[in-house]
């Protein structure tokens, strides 16, 4: 009895391990962030933009400049996870750009975290949670295939921290790749033994995958688990199986994969009827743009075998690759890792057929090299394969580069069935027959290096070219010295030494050269900061939400308030990384076609005209600046410096200046040097003192002038007043000066705009903006009519902003005697007090999205699209209380869907309960390892 306790309680600590082992390269892998002395965010991007840059001056370039949409990523639902614990969630994200449906984003399981814990923590707690599900499925999946729990467990590790899963770490991409082994899991499982329980499996894999809202990488991952199933099917004989049992097997078997496959459709029916119709009706002509064949190029398929070989694009290291970077470049397996994977096919027996664990799994090591083979075609050397593949709708939307996280699964579970085949060499489960094993990897490596030793002569020469050889051939170091490690343990734990210690130990001993290995690779990638700035906001964004009315909106050029931050900032920002609407595109056009042009999907204003009436009709009521920029407003009279004052923490004299007509907004000097430290001048008239400062810090612009801003200063046109400069800067700061002292001007406060901030970022209020008008000479159709603030006629349309042609429009919108006001904008819901002497066309600066409901006093009302853009109520005369709500157009039917899919998975479940499935091929149970 106590040997048998002793025996139950190693065989559970065994079962364990694997657990321990995944929990362990986790914890390793994402210490500081899981540990809470981070946060796992690129947040040092934002340094770089104002208002943060003035604080962080002195950071340095960001860790990883490529993760700028991870941030978007966890807004989006930093926002969304803070809204519902505070039950305050909308359908509706009006933050971003003009507002998208929240349900675009998806909601993958792995992001149901940022429900549970801080934003702050959220990051590194998903990233943990995506590593241990890819192990853990990786894990499955080779358990499913009878390999040991060691296998299994160097398989799961060589997945879960490959090149793929941690280029794409915290995109969308890696969501849906973390349950990619699930999907061979199941149709293994199915393959096996065809119940239609086990499609209830597949139906939650698949629903898992769609939401996690990257549609490429389901659509290749499906492909490759149809192949792998349609191979196993073919290859799975048995000595009395016949060609028509066969055959009903292989129907039985597609009829249950596609019944889970449907169901899982039906179960994330509401984001995909959700995601069909933004992209139906935003304007996606940006995605037009990628090539027929966008493979990534032969070249990087050197990035298979080494991280780094062109670079990256972490820790400042640039990636000098070209054509691409080293997120979509990127397929890191380890050198390792392929040493395996090669036994694997090295030592598979050359007879197919058969029902035991061993013919099985040489089937799923021939099916895994050729979608490996396949895949690393398809994504890297292109052609006609990777032409007609694009060629498939959707498919050619997206790069297929996007697809090797197939490869990359394959090739880990290889390794995980190289580890199993030469233990079972070991105990002499089959005879490996060497001369065999050789020659195959012979041939291989010989067409691997003829196929491409023309790229690895063109990396050397470049390299060199560079100066880049030396630091780049030392990144070679780590993976070959493991790939060196893992030839060292084959030999020494070769069939012929099985007295030798490590016959017993050669799994344990990959399980650590594959993790040490990988980890070594992925640990620097992670960009980890201090916690503290998972805050976005700063005083500047105070200054904005307070300057901002209902339906207003803060714009701004590209080097102020990332975008996407504005989902947790508290203000709503007209631009953001998303897909507008053709009439909403065609406003950014007029703002800044070039830049536009360059990046709809996210447009990078530059040089915008405050004045362009383009952002009254966006309702962008405070427009950001960069400091570097000199502030709007009339310059006084030039004045020509001849020599430097240095100026202290004394006050040195000023000159005279004459308050401009308008009022006086800023004094202006000129500096030779861009030293830390606040300049402030003090403003003397009559009797009273004014004080302006550059603070938080100085700002010069190109010439290296510095407008110094002055705020509330209650001094009358054409008054003559004296200044007094300072500064606080270590050493004194030379400023320019003539013969009669410091050279300064003015900048006059008329244009029209309030500033309303400087020093670490300039802000402008902008009181033409607005967020609804009215617009007169409604004419009533059946069709859509553009309408704007032009009087119209059934045959002539007016548009804020006609295609093709530069925009034209009066300062004020409001052309019929009336008002329109916007006393709440929330989420999906937008109301309006209206008042009107005739019936007029209430124009809404809102996208005309599907869903939008309106209704004026309670009664609902048609929603017109007007002037291409925008929504627009025609409201009767008088005064009226107009109101606009939100809620998905498919919400009705996304229900039914779910629901519909929820019942299929009864159905299966209960069918398989009365039906118990006939074994097929392979389908033995699993013993202990």
């Amino acid at each position: 009895m106590p040997v048998q306790i002793r025996s139950g309680t190693s065989h559970n600590i065994a079962r364990y391990l694997p657990v321990a082992v995944f929990v362990a390269v986790t914890a390793i892998f994402l210490a500081r962030p899981l540990f809470g002395l981070g946060t796992l965010l690129p947040i040092d991007i934002v340094d770089g933009a104002a208002p943060w840059k003035a604080e962080n001056a002195s950071s340095g370039p960001a860790h990883n400049a490529f993760l700028s949409d991870t941030l978007d990523v966890h807004t989006h639902f930093a926002s969304l996870g803070a809204e519902i614990r505070n039950g305050t969630s909308s359908w509706w994200d009006r933050s971003i750009g003009g507002g998208i449906p929240s349900l675009k984003g998806g909601l993958s399981p792995l992001m149901w975290l940022y429900l549970l814990v801080p934003a702050w923590y959220a990051p590194g707690l998903v990233a943990a949670a995506r590593t241990l599900l890819a192990a853990g499925l990786a894990y499955g999946f080779l358990r499913e295939l009878r390999v040991s729990r060691t296998a299994a467990t160097v398989g799961g590790i060589a997945y879960c921290i490959n090149g793929y899963m941690i280029a794409w770490a915290s995109w969308p991409q890696s969501n849906v790749a973390a349950f990619l082994p699930g999907l061979f899991w199941v149709v293994e499982r199915i393959v096996r033994q065809p119940s239609l329980r086990r499609s209830i499996p597949l139906a939650l894999v698949t629903a898992a995958m769609i939401v996690s809202n990257f549609p490429i990488v389901t659509a290749y991952g499906m492909f490759g688990a149809a192949a792998y199933g349609v191979w196993r099917l073919a290859g799975q004989t048995g000595g009395a199986i016949d060609l028509s049992t066969r055959l009903r097997v292989a129907g039985r078997t597609a009829v249950i994969s596609l019944w889970g496959i449907t169901a899982g459709v039906l179960l994330a029916g509401l984001h995909l009827l959700t995601f069909s119709e933004y992209f139906g009706w935003a304007d996606t002509t940006a995605r037009e743009s990628i090539p027929a064949d966008s493979s990534i190029g032969g070249r990087y398929l050197i990035t298979v075998l080494f991280p780094r070989p062109f670079g990256a694009a972490h820790m400042g290291e640039p990636f000098w690759g070209g054509g691409t970077n080293w997120v979509e470049a990127t397929s890191y397996a380890g050198v390792g890792v392929l040493v395996l994977a090669m036994v694997a096919l090295t030592t598979v027996t050359r007879r197919r057929g058969g029902t035991g664990d061993g013919a099985v799994r040489a089937e799923a090591v021939r099916a895994l090299w050729v979608i490996a083979i396949l895949i690393g075609w398809l994504t890297y050397a292109g052609g006609p394969l990777t032409e007609l593949t694009q060629s498939v709708p959707m498919l050619g939307q997206n790069p297929v580069g996007r697809a090797r996280v197939v490869m990359n699964l394959a090739l880990a579970v290889l390794a995980g069935l190289g580890v199993q085949a030469w233990a079972d060499a070991r105990r002499g489960k089959h005879v490996v027959d060497l001369r065999h094993g050789v020659r195959t990897a012979a041939i291989g490596l010989g067409a691997f290096a003829v196929l491409t030793f023309g790229f690895w002569l063109d990396w050397v020469r470049e390299a060199r070219a560079k100066g880049l050889l030396v630091e780049t051939a030392g990144s070679l170091l780590v993976p070959l010295v493991a790939g060196a490690a893992v030839l060292v343990l084959l030999w020494w734990s070769r069939p012929s030494r099985r007295t030798h210690t490590l016959v017993n130990r050669f799994g344990t001993a990959a399980v650590v050269v594959v993790a040490a290995e990988l980890l070594i690779f992925a640990m620097p990638v992670a960009t980890v900061v201090d916690r503290d700035k998972a805050d976005f906001t700063t005083p500047a964004h105070d200054v904005a939400i307070d300057a901002l009315g209902p339906g207003e909106r803060l714009g701004g050029d590209a080097r102020t308030f990332f975008a996407n931050t504005a989902q947790v900032s508290g203000f709503d920002d007209v631009r953001g990384h998303l897909l507008p609407a053709q009439g909403w595109l065609e406003i950014y056009f007029a703002l800044d076609t070039e830049h536009t042009r360059a990046s709809p999907t996210n447009a990078w204003f530059q040089d915008v005209d405050l004045a362009n009436p383009a952002l009254d009709r966006l309702a962008v009521g405070v427009w950001a600046v960069d400091p570097s920029v000199p502030l709007s407003g009339g310059r006084g009279p030039l004045v020509f410096p001849d020599r430097l004052v240095e100026v202290g923490a004394e006050l040195v004299a000023g000159p005279q200046i004459v308050i401009p007509d308008g009022g006086l907004r800023a004094i202006t000097v000129t500096t030779s040097e861009a030293s830390a430290g606040v300049l402030t001048v003090e403003v003397e008239s009559d009797g009273r003192s004014y004080q302006g400062t550059t603070e938080p810090r100085l700002t010069r612009s190109a010439a290296g002038q510095i407008d110094i801003a002055m705020f509330d200063i209650d001094a009358v046109p054409g008054t003559i007043v004296s200044t007094r400069f300072s500064w606080s800067g270590i050493d004194p700061l030379p400023v320019a000066a003539t013969a009669g002292g410091i050279a300064a001007t003015t900048v006059a406060d008329d244009d029209g705009f309030g500033l309303l901030r400087s020093g670490d970022v300039v802000l402008y209020s902008r009181p033409t903006a607005t967020a609804a008008w009215l617009a007169g000479a409604v004419v009533e159709s059946d069709e859509p009519i553009t309408r704007g603030m032009h009087s119209t006629t059934a045959n002539e349309r007016a548009v804020v902003v006609p295609p093709g042609s530069d925009l034209e429009l009066p300062s004020q919108p409001t052309t019929v005697d009336g008002d329109a006001v916007v006393t709440r904008a929330e989420g999906g819901s937008i109301d309006i007090d209206v008042t009107t002497a005739e019936t007029a066309l209430l124009v809404v600066s809102q996208p005309d999205y599907p869903g939008w409901k309106a209704f004026v006093d309670g009664k609902e009302t048609r929603i017109h699209e007007a002037d291409g853009a925008f929504q627009g109520v025609v409201v009767p005369a008088g005064t009226h209380e107009v109101t606009l709500r939100y809620t998905p157009s498919n919400l009705r039917l996304g229900t039914v869907a779910t629901i519909a899919g929820v019942v299929m998975m009864g159905l299966a479940w209960t069918t398989g309960r009365r039906r118990r499935p006939v074994p097929v091929g392979g389908a033995v149970s699993i013993g202990s390892s």
